[in-house]
């Protein structure tokens, strides 16, 4: 909707927001919002959201840390904007997610050494800003060379049914098969089967047999 701000999420875990009916149209040849924001030098903007204040949104970092906040905590007044998501060493910040129900949805991540834990949403804090709590357990050393990172992060939708796909493979997962991988926020995860572990995109397939499609953090 035009009155809702525009919120522009920076690689290194800033937000910024302009007021979206004072942009150019589509007509138009747009202009830099560098000339309306003071963009953190070396960084990129990574997404754009345009949300309503109550909406809940999933955000963190390829480190495996994250939290949950409300659509009116990506705001910023600010042309510096607001250092939202608090990033550990060399990591990236992850493309924020939105929460259906944070009673019954379950966080789905998945490493690119392929660990992929479910949990409840419910077991991580809401947040108006920060690093948040422990998502899944990537070693620190591994975390901090990049070695292994956190490359899939989703709010998933009670009963829903995933495809992971990794190349020309790929993996049907109903929600019994993902029992294997429930387990308390902030474990390791379990392995994903051989030839499986480098996901790239990921099908849901929700109960009325719609689904949304989600691509490697990482392409």
């Amino acid at each position: 909707k035009s009155s809702q701000p525009a919120v522009f999420l920076g690689s290194d875990g800033r937000s910024y927001s302009l007021e979206s009916h004072s942009l150019p149209s589509a007509r138009s040849q747009g202009e830099p919002i560098t000339g309306r924001l003071n963009i953190t030098a070396g960084s990129s903007i990574r997404q754009v959201i345009m949300s309503e204040e109550d909406q809940l949104w999933l955000v963190g970092s390829d480190a495996g840390y994250g939290f949950v906040c409300k659509g009116a905590d990506l705001l910023s007044k600010n042309r510096s904007g607001k250092a939202l998501v608090t990033l550990p060493a060399n990591s990236e910040v992850m493309t924020p997610k939105e929460v259906g129900d944070l009673d019954s949805d379950e966080i789905l991540a998945i490493t690119n050494q392929g660990r992929m834990l479910l949990f409840p949403i419910k077991d991580l804090p809401q947040l108006a800003k920060g690093k948040g709590n422990k998502i899944i357990n990537i070693p620190a050393a591994k975390a901090k060379e990049r070695e292994e990172v956190l490359s899939h992060l989703i709010a998933l939708p009670q009963g829903a049914s995933l495809t992971l796909y990794a190349g020309k493979r790929k993996l049907g997962l109903k929600p019994a098969d993902l029992e294997n991988f429930r387990g308390e926020r902030g474990r390791r995860g379990s392995l994903l089967p051989r030839g499986l572990q480098r996901v790239t995109r990921i099908d849901v397939e929700l109960g009325e047999s719609s689904s949304t499609e989600e691509s490697s953090e990482s392409e």
